[in-house]
């Protein structure tokens, strides 16, 4: 298509259209979902850093951080933000949803050296989850792909900072240090009662071991009584 111009008289300097910028929607979104990932994870007592404009699939870096003592040893998770302003997600119910990662931010960060989570941010309703980002599998198979988000366990709030703080644990080597828990934890006591016997009768002998007591009662017996063990040395106690 071939637009007319009009003549340009002589000595008038030529216009130029003027474009207005813009600022799109979906870039206010994505900074919102940054500012309301980087307050959670302040809540928690970590700290967090953006890349930066430049990044390839990587948005920012929380350092665990002890919040009583402040201690801080270098120990990095990196962060990828995903924003929607009020989209349902995949399969999502009352209790659960899923989300399919790009098949090229999963072989970006399985080539990666430190852990990496995703944050999937919902502004409308000012919900976020997080979860591991995929470590094994193909890329391209969409079941490696592919994040199953419980709304109970994957929240992302100061509950998920133990969680979190537990990716930077080198597996390979030991002593690494930790925070503590910031709430009390349930104790699981296996114990087994023990009732004593009504009598228990102790005698004296010859043998100073254990070891020797045994052998002295093989030699009597191929199957010594299992209820009276020799104990102490200089005695050998039974209970009946």
């Amino acid at each position: 298509m071939i637009l007319w111009e009009a003549p340009i008289r002589r000595g008038a300097l030529p216009t130029t259209t003027v474009r207005h910028k813009t600022i799109l929607q979906n870039q206010i979104t994505g900074e919102r979902g940054v500012a309301m990932v980087k307050e959670r994870i302040h809540a928690m007592g970590f700290l967090f850093s953006t890349t930066g404009q430049t990044e390839a699939g990587i948005d920012g870096f929380i350092e665990v951080r002890d919040p009583v003592t402040g201690h801080v040893g270098a120990r990095i998770v990196a962060v990828q933000i995903k924003t929607t302003e009020a989209a349902r997600y995949t399969a999502e119910t009352s209790d659960s949803f899923e989300y399919l990662c790009d098949a090229a931010d999963v072989q970006y960060w399985q080539q990666g050296n430190i852990p990496v989570i995703v944050v999937l941010v919902r502004v409308s309703d000012s919900t976020l989850y997080w979860n591991p980002a995929p470590e094994t599998g193909h890329p391209g198979d969409r079941e490696t792909r592919r994040l199953r988000i419980s709304k109970t366990q994957h929240r992302f709030d100061q509950g998920a900072a133990d969680a979190i703080a537990q990716l930077t644990v080198d597996q390979a080597r030991p002593g690494v240090w930790l925070p503590p828990p910031r709430q009390a934890d349930v104790l699981l006591f296996n114990a087994v009662k023990t009732i004593l016997p009504p009598t228990i009768q102790v005698a004296a002998t010859s043998h100073r071991h254990g070891r020797d007591a045994l052998k002295a009662l093989l030699d009597i017996t191929d199957h010594p009584p299992l209820s009276g063990w020799p104990g102490a040395v200089g005695c050998s106690p039974s209970w009946t």
